[in-house]
């Protein structure tokens, strides 16, 4: 019976929180075992619930907060509380997603980091040359770091930005 009863549990939470059409089947589901069963819905313990809130600093990390929610929750109807700032508090799930989507945002939230990182880095380094950067010698990849070799692809793969300037060279000696 335990097994049933870990069914019905699951149907339960996934009729109250799936998306449109996975949760009025999951609740007609639900209510086809209940009677087979001979159970009534009171007699189901419902799945724990937490809340979970995940703090972000930026766009990015904001935009990767709902990416990491979606990819959990399996859908776009979860609650969540946005008002304060800086903070995403979704409401309502489970203690394993809380725990998921806790892990899998820290994770990202420190690979999305290094990739930002290296595209500035990239950027820089490729439309404002400084001396303290040789184009000329290359460091072997093998002794590059893994922000590095990020911000060596982006390098190759990116465009130059061509401003015109606002002061030649000669202009800017004459203007003292």
């Amino acid at each position: 019976m335990v097994d049933i009863e870990e069914r019905l549990r699951k149907l339960l939470t996934l009729s109250e929180q799936g998306a449109p059409g996975e949760a009025e089947n999951a609740q007609r589901l639900l209510e086809k075992l209940l009677n087979k069963y001979d159970l009534a819905l009171d007699q189901i313990e419902r799945e724990a619930s937490v809340d979970c809130t995940l703090t972000f600093r930026n766009r990015h990390e904001r935009d990767l907060t709902i990416d990491v929610a979606w990819y959990v929750l399996k859908a776009g109807n979860h609650k969540y509380d946005k008002s304060k700032k800086n903070k995403y508090r979704f409401i309502g799930i489970t203690p394993a997603q809380a725990v998921e989507m806790e892990f899998l945002y820290d994770h990202h939230r420190k690979e999305l980091a290094k990739v930002l990182e290296a595209a500035a880095t990239a950027y820089s380094v490729r439309n404002l040359p400084s001396p303290s950067f040789d184009g000329e010698k290359e460091q072997p990849v093998d002794e590059l770091s893994d922000t590095e070799k990020i911000a060596l692809e982006f390098y190759k793969a990116m465009p130059r930005s061509s401003p015109n300037r606002q002061l030649s060279e000669a202009g800017s000696a004459h203007a003292h």
